[in-house]
Formats: structure tokens, sequence, C-alpha cells
């Protein structure tokens, strides 16, 4: 396909009809989480025009064995054309990956139209990880002696014919367009930050660590990180830390929240959410993270021996053994009857014996429902084998 058109002088080409539609091509990050959009662009625009065969070519820096990303296809904005993977090398330490858009010659429509000088959206690609996000760029290989895989940067709208701009294929911050060596541009930041990952951990019993990292930044002024203790709303924001501002290598940060629990709840589950803006005001927000808290911190609720005869011991390790408010302990077997319940101290809580020669009480499993403050705490399965 293109071969034929490269052998070709690239000026009577840029001289001829197509001239005034000669198309560009860049590659930016979309909002969807490891997705990003290949955009074309012409001076004049078009009008109802249908689409014929297009390349696309995007690579990343190789990870390694079982690491490199793979790409699948999504959004296709230019709905004449099917579009399919056509190669995927690796070379020079970096990883190709070549798709091509064809349509038949009898599609009629629909047609397509771009505005001048626009981004004007042709497809998305979804990656399997975001490993290789920060050094993802569009190329043209025409020019490299070691090129077998048609891996170029073109574009041919019906009857016009070939209309790629081989003078400048790519457009955006660090294209590099050249007619002998191979072309490319990196991946442009359309939203302040491309994030890389985002974590909440416990620390200690009432504290949460937040980290957080970017893959690159783009005029980011600082996050705002904000807590909810519902998922879908309720958001209130608790701090804010200075970004890098301008990065194209990964950046990482941490913040603790210290003391949001208080050991007043049996559980209690906060969420969490970090946002990007940028120094016009613009946002990106990161996935929501949670974090359980509960009244034994990480430590867990054990009942032994089980299976028990007479009675079995009881081991709550309350953060705060000390706290006067008690502890409610129910005991249901499998038809969800009550058959025993009482009330004991915290201060007992954490080695407390409980007796079941009572009437009431016999061979088979129980539920034994620890209830604190009011709050289902945990339920712990009792066999009872007399």
């Amino acid at each position: 396909m293109k071969k034929i058109f490269i052998l070709f002088s690239v000026v009577l080409l840029t001289a001829g009809l197509n001239a005034q539609v000669l198309i560009s091509g860049t590659i930016a990050n979309s909002a969807a989480p490891n997705t990003f959009t290949v955009h074309g662009k012409t001076a004049t625009g078009f009008t109802d025009r249908l689409m014929d065969n297009i390349i696309v070519t995007f690579s990343f820096v190789d990870q390694g064995a079982g690491n490199n990303p793979t790409p699948t296809i999504g959004t296709n904005y230019l709905p004449i054309l099917a579009w399919t993977q056509v190669a995927n090398f690796t070379q020079g330490g970096r990883v190709y990956y070549v798709f091509t858009g064809t349509s038949t010659p009898t599609a009629t429509t629909p047609t397509t139209t771009w505005t001048p000088n626009s981004n004007n959206k042709v497809i998305d690609f979804t990656m399997s990880n975001n490993n290789g996000f920060g050094t993802l760029r569009l190329e043209d290989l025409t020019g490299d002696p070691g090129e077998t895989n048609n891996a170029y940067w073109y574009f041919q709208i019906r009857t016009l014919g070939d209309v790629t701009n081989y003078n400048a294929k790519f457009y955006g911050t660090g294209a590099v367009n050249n007619s002998v060596t191979p072309s490319l541009v990196p991946l442009q930041a359309t939203l302040p930050a491309f994030f890389g990952d985002f974590n909440v951990l416990r620390q200690g019993n009432t504290d949460a660590l937040l980290t957080w990292s970017t893959l690159f930044e783009q005029n980011v002024s600082h996050f705002v990180v904000e807590r909810s203790l519902s998922q879908t709303g309720g958001w209130a924001k608790f701090a804010e830390v200075k970004a890098k501002g301008n990065s194209n290598t990964p950046s990482k940060y941490n913040y603790t929240d210290a003391k949001v629990y208080d050991g007043r709840d049996a559980t209690k589950v906060v969420f969490y959410r970090i946002r990007a803006i940028d120094f016009d005001s613009k946002e990106t927000v990161f996935p929501v993270r949670s974090l359980r808290f509960s009244v034994t911190g990480n430590k867990q609720i054990t009942i032994y021996p089980n299976p028990a005869k007479d009675g079995f011991y009881l081991s709550i390790p309350l953060i705060n053994p000390n706290d006067a408010r008690p502890i409610k302990l129910s005991l249901v077997n499998r038809l969800g009857q009550l058959v025993h319940t009482r009330e004991i101290s915290s201060t007992l809580a954490s080695n407390y014996y409980y007796d079941i020669k009572t009437p009431g009480v016999v061979s088979g499993e129980y539920m034994l429902q620890i209830i604190y403050n009011g709050d289902l705490l945990e339920t712990k399965k009792v066999i009872v084998q007399r």
C-alpha cells in the first residue's frame, strides 16, 4: 500500500490535488484508564468524505517479558473503517504495534467531516496496563533500514488518494519530522496528570497512609486529598499536596491521614480520592480507594477450643481494653434462633471463658455474634460436640 506511494516524490504529492487536505497525526491520553487517542489534523478540513486506508503505528520502551502491555481497539471515530492489528515487533529496545483501518470499495456511508486545524479523533486504544505509558509515542519508521513491517503513518481518503503530510507527519510537543530517518511524536498530556497508582494502607490502629504516583504531569498545581464515609458522595477536602508541576518521568507522593479512626465504632470504612488540579483549574480524579478500621486493629478475634464441649475461650484484642462500653455475645443456632446471650466488659474481652453448659445448647453448629457499642463487630462459627 504505502510503499508504492513512498517510492514517488514527496514533492509531487504535496504540490498536487491533495495539498490542501494533507493530514498530520498526534497521540494523546484520554480520561479513561490506560487509554489513548490517535488524532489527525489538516489545515483546511474536509466535509462528507469517505476513508479508504489508514496506518497507525505506536511504540513504547520494552518492559521485558510478561510486563509489556497489549492493546485493544476502542472507539473507532471513522466508522466506515474496519481496524486490524497487522504487526507487533520489538526493535531497538522498543515494542511496536501496527494497526490498519480499511474500508470496502462499495461502502458509501457514513461519511466523515473534520474541522480545520483541530484535533480530530481517529481511534482509541486501551492498554492492558500502564507500563510504558511514560514513553508511548506515535511512529513512522520510514528510512529505517531494518523496517519490514510497514510501520508508518499513512492516510488515504476516497477520491483524493494519499493525503499523508510527508513534510509534517506528526504535530505536538516533542514531535520529530524527518523524511529520511524515523519520525515520531510522544504522548501528549491532555489532562493535568496521568496517574500511575493509588494505594491506601492502615498505619497503626488509627492512621491511613495514602501513596500515589503520576507517570507524567503537565502544568499541575497541586493535589486535593479528600475523604468520605460513602463511596457515592459527601467528599470533604482534608489536605493539599504540592505537585511537581511538569514532569515526563514518574513522580511519587504520600500523605498520612492521622487519627482518622478514634475507636468509637466497631468498624469504620473510609473512602479516599485524589484530584490533580492544574494552573487553569482543569482537574483529573484518581479512582476511589477504601480502608476498613476495626476496634481490634489488625488482630483477629479467636475462639479455642473449637469444636468445644463445655465452653470455649474468646479473645477479642481491643485497641483500647479500658473502654467502659460492654460487649454483647449472642449464640445463634443454624435456624437463626437465639439460644444464649450475655454481656461482658471490655476489660474481660481479651481472655473470656464462655460457659455453654446451659439448657438449649446441644451438639451442632452455632454462630457467635459479637456486638460492640450496638454494632456487629464480627460473627464467628462455633462447633459444639458433646
